[in-house]
């Protein structure tokens, strides 16, 4: 049954016709027609996706690992139907100037339940003039649409930044018998620490102001666990052309980009409070103990043709201050990101590298030091603790070509979060089948590997024989095909 609902949506979006050729937030002069002084548009993208995966066995069962949370993703078929819509309209203001306003809205569906209900994403407003663009609203900041590199012009579903991470399970607990000396509610438990990923090339406010973890940032340790945190990872649905985790990054906001010179362009945006949606929804759920003020992004980007010969380079910024939440000081964020790509005839090859330093990273508590190797759990201690955590950072490779309709492209990711490694390698290509009809194959093997201290023998302070994982790391492959029309 999901293969035929599959084929129909496929068929039903082979026999469209449209004429739009491209999807934009803005209307510019080429929008108007007949000398008006108004324009308005409605398009967006039909994604109709099949998705298989392939993982580590312990996450292909019904319960995950903590024998407790449901599992939403299975070595099973899934069936999956995302659409964006954008309606835009503009005035001319005179021959230059356009001011005009912008609605995104998302209506998903997924058979493995993670389906989102029809929702106004993002709106703002912008004015075009010789000056450069103003933004207002609800949209994202500078430093997410001025980068360079491999996730730019990755292929498929969107390569290591696309929709592959909605069919991944993240690393959770391991309730095996042997942990915490056979007894899950032992005290020895409470320092265990839920691993946390970056599994994007973004900045923390593209990952919704944290990196990705099974658990919400607000449980931490085994006795704020129960039923209802199943429901958690459900919400990381991805639509098509994603490339962060919906939530943070649309706060209200204002933006300005200059206008190019010497193909040189400056950009900045400022949203006074991260909680601040506006009418549009939060869709990532998470829960609230991290809270930003004066959020700033700022970026620089440079992108020029000699014949044949494309060089591109971004330099980009963020940073924000937290408020103590749920007892918690943090560090101020503070992160950037270098990218680069160049192309040649149908070639092009990029890089990335973006530095989290210590963003946000937790003063006190659990998350504020690194495990101490040479101590159990239960000894665990971050009060004046030597160990302090390391900087966090990711970095990406790509290679793409394009012959005709068709366009290819491999990126990968390697990532550290305190510890925490991620990495992933993605293979795409898709083929046009006329101007707005386009069919795509993609392949991608990720692997996390989580900071662990062994189990010990809390009665001689050595190791057991059979050490036990108290998280339980996961890796494996996700094909996506499908086919998206673009209306």
């Amino acid at each position: 049954m999901p293969f035929f609902i599959y084929l129909l949506s496929v068929l039903m979006l082979v026999f469209e016709g449209s004429s739009a050729q491209s999807i934009s937030p803005y209307l510019t002069e080429k929008n108007f027609q007949n000398n008006q002084n108004y324009s308005f548009e409605v398009d967006g993208i039909i994604n109709s996706s099949l998705a298989k995966t392939n993982q580590k066995n312990i996450y292909e069962k019904n319960i995950l690992p903590d024998n407790f949370s449901k599992n939403y993703i299975d070595s099973n078929t899934n069936i999956g139907l995302d659409n964006q819509v954008f309606a835009k309209g503009a005035i001319k203001l005179n021959n230059a100037d356009y001011l005009g306003v912008t609605s995104k809205f998302e209506f998903n569906f997924n058979t493995n339940s993670k389906n989102e209900n029809p929702n106004l994403d993002q709106v703002f407003l912008y004015l075009d003039n010789n000056l450069g663009r103003f933004e207002f609203g609800n949209y994202v900041a500078v430093n997410q649409k001025m980068k360079y590199g491999p996730a730019r012009f990755a292929r498929g579903a969107g390569g290591i930044n696309g929709k592959y991470l909605e069919y991944v399970n993240l690393p959770i607990l391991n309730q095996d018998s042997s942990l915490c000396n056979g007894n899950i509610l032992s005290p020895d438990c409470t320092n265990i620490k839920h691993p946390r990923f970056i599994t994007l090339a973004q900045s923390p406010i593209g990952h919704g102001g944290y990196a990705k973890g099974f658990y919400p940032r607000d449980v931490d340790n085994f006795y704020n666990l129960n039923s209802k945190i199943s429901d958690f990872n459900r919400t990381n649905f991805r639509a098509l052309r994603d490339d962060s985790y919906e939530g943070l990054e649309d706060a209200l906001k204002f933006s300005y980009y200059t206008k190019k010179i010497n193909q040189i362009q400056l950009g900045a945006s400022y949203a006074p409070i991260s909680s601040n949606q506006g009418f549009t929804a939060k869709t990532a759920r998470d829960t609230n103990d991290i809270k930003l003020t004066n959020l700033l992004s700022f970026g620089i980007n440079y992108s020029n043709d000699f014949d044949n010969l494309n060089i591109s380079a971004s330099s980009t910024a963020e940073y924000a201050k937290p408020q103590t939440k749920n007892g918690i000081a943090r560090n101020e964020l503070f992160s950037y990101d270098f990218g680069t790509s160049l192309s040649y005839f149908g070639f092009t090859l990029g890089s990335s590298f973006g530095s989290w330093g210590k963003s946000l990273y937790a003063k006190n508590g659990n998350y504020s030091c690194e495990y101490d190797y040479s101590k159990n759990l239960q000894l665990q201690n971050c009060d004046n603790s030597s160990n302090a955590l390391k900087n966090s950072y990711y970095y990406t490779n790509g290679l793409a070509y394009q012959i005709g309709p068709i366009n290819t492209s491999l990126t990968s990711i390697n990532s550290s979060f305190q510890k925490n490694k991620y990495s992933a390698i993605s293979f795409g290509v898709d083929y046009k089948i006329k101007k707005n009809l386009l069919t795509y194959f993609e392949i991608t093997q990720y692997k996390f590997k989580s900071d662990q201290l062994n189990i010990f023998d809390l009665s001689s302070q050595i190791k057991v024989a059979n050490l036990t994982q108290k998280i339980q790391n996961n890796n494996g492959k996700v094909f996506l095909t499908g086919i998206y029309y673009l209306f």
